[in-house]
């Protein structure tokens, strides 16, 4: 209670911040449900093939073209890999996207979402290599 807030001025102050929190609690879970849906897509530059990932840069498509399967093995796998981290981070952008839309343009909430994402983007793949050993290790 700040000096000389009478009772009734604080509890309509801790009123509106309660509420202030519950609207951006709101806000935060429809975010959340946007982000859960969302799809990141690109084409290779020569239009080999197209790739589209979830938000956090799991492959959710792969469309090889013919000409994707005249590259060799090694050259098609970074060309899948490069195609997937051009689309995960198109997803990152859409994040940054709703999360203004969902906090205010500029806020510092939305300008942390933001940059999680684009930091989960640029680190690369979700589940980073795969510890695994397959019949190819």
């Amino acid at each position: 209670m700040a000096l000389g807030d009478s009772y009734e001025q604080t509890q309509a102050r801790v009123t509106a911040q309660i509420e202030q929190a519950q609207e951006r609690a709101r806000r935060a879970t429809a975010l959340r449900q946007q982000v859960e849906q969302l799809v990141g897509e690109a084409r290779s530059p020569r239009q080999e093939l197209q790739v589209r990932v979830d938000a956090q840069g799991r492959l959710l498509d792969l469309e090889l073209s013919d000409a994707a399967l005249d590259l060799g093995p090694r050259d098609l796998a970074q060309l899948v890999l490069r195609t997937a981290a051009t689309a995960h981070q198109r997803a990152a952008e859409q994040v940054g996207r709703l999360a203004e839309e969902a906090f205010g343009e500029g806020s510092d909430l939305a300008r942390r979402v933001a940059e999680e994402a684009g930091a989960r983007a640029a680190a690369g793949p979700a589940a980073g290599p795969s510890q695994e050993k397959g019949p190819w290790a």
